[in-house]
């Protein structure tokens, strides 16, 4: 099940949770990408930066997951993007934050989007 919440052209939130048959969550991740226009050229590309964590719920209730970092600027139409991307263990808050987002998800129910 997942939820999107779309910004238009400053950005998305994308919050995804994969259960089990019982409804048990499997795994989660929370996308949330910005876009900001050059302050002074508008015809320079614009800024994107993407934060994210993922990764599997234990049946113990853990998380073993990654935060990623990734900003540079939005890539032309068919060109490659080059990005700097950073890859770093979560924080305890905010595996609490995407405990909570999985909680409200579950709540929601499956018909959620």
């Amino acid at each position: 099940m997942g939820l999107e919440l779309s910004a238009g052209a400053a950005g998305l939130r994308i919050v995804q949770v994969l259960v089990d048959h019982r409804g048990q969550p499997l795994s989660a991740s929370d996308h949330v990408l910005y876009r900001s226009a050059h302050p002074h050229d508008r015809s320079a590309p614009a800024h994107i930066e993407q934060e994210s964590i993922g990764g599997r719920i234990d049946s113990d209730g853990s998380f073993r997951g990654t935060c990623w970092r990734v900003v540079g600027p939005e890539p032309a139409e068919g060109e490659e993007p080059q990005w700097t991307m950073a890859p770093r263990p979560p924080t305890d808050e905010e595996i609490a934050t995407l405990r909570s987002l999985v909680a409200e998800l579950l709540l929601r129910g499956p018909t959620a989007r």
